[in-house]
């Protein structure tokens, strides 16, 4: 296959089309011997190419494992990207050079919501570091005997972070205090949805530090998310995790949203208004911080979100439920909605086509990603002078899923009967110092 070119605006590099299967993998060694302090020591160096380190192979045969090495410098920051072709599902690791210690692991990433795998890790002492490719989604290919080769090529590529591109952004102190706050720099990615990114590198400088960021919004932008990666081995490598997690509206210093990353959480998405300020403030890292206590964070507004509630009095009942616009795709009829929750007597109503036989999965966050709502709750009715169908309650670690995937916290709604059905959202208790009173929905119509 010929590798689909990785473009990131702030750092300027290209993937190579060139394939070189080199690599030491693990299928020289069969005999049990298949551990990295084996591995690392005699893993393939990655080619230089402008500064940067990049290495091309396959995963062949099925459950071959890679093992590489490139040097590093002291405190020096590393973006590493996996980018394999549609059968792969790509995890890297980073080890110290020996391969006695698992230092950094990433399977999906989560900034970019795909299936290749991003590490931004901070290297402290070493020298030189290994990086081990492997493959989790050999599951999804029933006959690899059968598909070709060039199906199950990567590339890999590891790049020393410059902080002069825009974008970019490394931690500068003192910004504990909201006055203080570092202005990011951002860089555009997709005119058209994505409008402004910013990376954040950073670490906490001791157990009491706060690092505070100024983020501007740009013109016609109606919705930000922010990512924090999680640390530890089986994380991007830092050695402790913010507690808290929150978005300030600038203007009013108000806390629009929050969340507590070391508990899981790790999204935070919001409405916000376009050209306006906001504050990104991190806190309460976990004691003890560790020999490595940086994270990173990802800033991005977008110019689009889920088709929000028009009349908030109207749809507090079904008569007046808001009809929201439908997305066919296959077996599917999809709805993505939102709204606000101005308080305990505010209820919002949606409503939607279904037939007999169908089944509706519903998915929905409102404190899963920073709402100062407590307790969102969903329900879906075919009559509504009749007991729901279904009921459910958000928690803080997970949104409602209602589904067949194993993040599901119920399983999907089966139709009985034909006609309009409804989807009814209200809560009862709302945090005190979250203002942010957000919701956000997706209505998934599956026919048999």
């Amino acid at each position: 296959m010929s590798f689909k070119k990785i473009q990131i605006y702030i750092l300027v590099f290209l993937f190579y089309y060139t394939l070189s299967y080199g690599g030491i993998n693990d299928s020289i060694f069969k005999s049990g011997f298949e551990i990295e302090e084996i591995m690392c020591p005699l893993a393939t160096p990655m080619t230089e190419n402008n500064g940067n380190y990049e290495a091309f192979g396959a995963i062949e045969p099925i459950g071959e494992i890679d093992y590489y090495t490139f040097p590093v410098s002291n405190d020096q920051w590393l973006y590493i990207s996996s980018d394999s072709a549609i059968s792969l599902n790509t995890v890297v690791s980073l080890y110290s050079e020996d391969g006695t210690e698992l230092l950094a692991q990433n399977d999906n990433n989560i900034i970019t919501y795909n299936q290749d795998s991003l590490l931004i890790y901070k290297n402290i002492n070493e020298v030189n570091l290994c990086l081990k490719v492997q493959d989790v989604s050999t599951a999804n290919i029933q006959s690899p005997q059968q598909i070709n080769g060039s199906d199950f090529d990567y590339a890999v590529q590891v790049i020393p972070l410059d902080f002069s591109f825009d974008g970019m952004n490394e931690d500068i102190e003192p910004n504990d205090m909201l006055a203080t706050a570092q202005t990011l720099s951002t860089f555009v990615y997709d005119q058209i949805e994505f409008q402004e990114n910013a990376y954040v590198m950073s670490e906490f400088q001791s157990g009491s530090d706060v690092d505070n960021y100024l983020v501007s919004t740009p013109l016609n932008s109606v919705s930000a998310r922010i990512v924090i990666p999680g640390n530890g081995v089986h994380g991007y490598g830092g050695t402790t995790q913010a507690q808290q997690l929150d978005i300030i509206e600038a203007s009013s210093s108000n806390v629009l949203a929050r969340i507590n990353p070391s508990i899981g959480v790790r999204e935070i998405w919001l409405p916000v208004q376009q050209s306006s300020d906001y504050y990104i403030q991190t806190s309460q890292p976990q004691i003890p911080r560790g020999d490595n206590p940086s994270y990173t964070l990802f800033w991005q507004t977008l110019s689009q979100q889920n088709q929000q509630e028009t009349n908030n009095v109207a749809n507090n009942n079904s008569a007046g439920a808001e009809t929201p616009s439908s997305f066919p795709n296959g077996i599917y009829t999809s709805y993505f909605i939102g709204g606000t929750l101005a308080g305990a007597i505010d209820t919002d109503w949606w409503r939607f086509n279904a037939n007999a036989g169908d089944i509706v999965n519903l998915y929905c966050d409102s404190w899963h990603t920073g709402s100062g709502v407590r307790n969102f709750t969903a329900q879906i009715y075919f009559n509504p002078m009749n007991p729901a169908l279904q009921t459910g309650t958000e928690s803080q670690t997970a949104g409602l899923v209602w589904a067949n995937t194993t993040n599901a916290t119920a399983p999907p709604v089966n139709i009985t009967n034909s006609g309009v059905h409804y989807l009814m959202i209200h809560a009862s208790l709302f945090a005190n110092d979250v203002v942010g009173r957000h919701y956000q929905c997706g209505i998934h119509v599956q026919s048999p």
